[in-house]
């Protein structure tokens, strides 16, 4: 998916196995968290009650329920991955990146380098 791609694509390699077992973390904490959520829903509306014909208008409500509480959790992960998006869109020019860092230094370097042979050749002339 998107957003394990760029989970990856942003560790350092030695720590790949680390990024790995924290996304599966999340993802088992993120199934047993909505496994507790519609049990909380079940057991408040239909009262412990098996589901049966007499307790169907009390399972739909529940169903209906855990569906709407489920649905804005997933607006609420959609924005944040909007979020995440639009931030990485903007480059951050107060914090450049090491390769700019890199990128800013072999300027410099050259830019020396052309000023010293420009010096040297003009010493000759």
């Amino acid at each position: 998916s998107p957003n394990v791609s760029m989970i990856m694509g942003s560790v350092a390699p030695r720590y790949l196995g680390i990024a790995s077992g924290l996304n599966s973390t999340m993802r088992t904490m993120g199934m047993m968290t909505s496994m507790m959520i519609i049990t909380l829903i079940f057991s408040m509306l239909m009262h412990g009650q098996p589901v049966t014909l007499e307790t169907q208008p009390a399972f739909l409500s529940s169903m209906r329920l855990a569906l709407l509480v489920f649905c804005g959790l997933c607006v609420i992960g959609i924005g944040c991955s909007l979020g995440r998006v639009r931030c990485n869109a903007m480059p951050d020019l107060s914090n450049p990146t090491r390769t700019e860092k890199e990128q800013n230094q072999n300027i410099k370097t050259l830019s020396h380098a052309e000023t010293q042979s420009r010096g040297e050749v003009q010493g000759r002339n």
